[in-house]
């Protein structure tokens, strides 16, 4: 970038992140570029504000308060890449191509701890013996 043509070295990340504290190297984790893009602090904050109002307002209580979060697989696409983060972060996120083929994983989860069991949803219009253990554990 400098005009150096000289190629970086085998160890150059390595040495890098020795030098550079406040930069890790960290799994990144895809996110749809959509989401990447739309959600600020301003509108998350403004999401969780009016959900408590509501929940406030419909008396629901916080044992029937329930978070989903679905997880895609997507086939054929290597999602656990490293990539240089600031240090303070955990997980990073990448933007990925939204045009392939998806298998969903649901996980339900109540405020109070209450799990329910996770649901596997396949893109197809039969159902194939093969998605499915014989036996189902608990």
């Amino acid at each position: 970038m400098n005009g150096d043509p000289k190629p970086i070295g085998l160890y150059w990340v390595a040495g890098f992140l020795r030098r550079n504290e406040r930069v890790a190297s960290v799994v990144g984790r895809k996110l749809e570029a959509s989401r990447a893009e739309a959600a600020t602090p301003k509108q998350v904050r403004a999401f969780l504000e009016q959900y408590e109002a509501a929940r406030t307002r419909l008396s629901i209580s916080i044992d029937n308060t329930y978070n989903k979060d679905d997880t895609g697989v997507v086939l054929g696409l290597y999602t656990n890449i490293r990539v240089l983060a600031s240090s303070k972060k955990k997980k990073a996120y990448k933007k990925s191509p939204e045009n392939r083929e998806c298998v969903s994983l649901l996980e339900c989860v109540s405020a109070t701890g209450r799990r329910l069991r996770c649901a596997v949803i396949f893109k197809g219009q039969n159902l194939q013996t093969t998605w499915f253990p014989s036996r189902i554990g608990t």
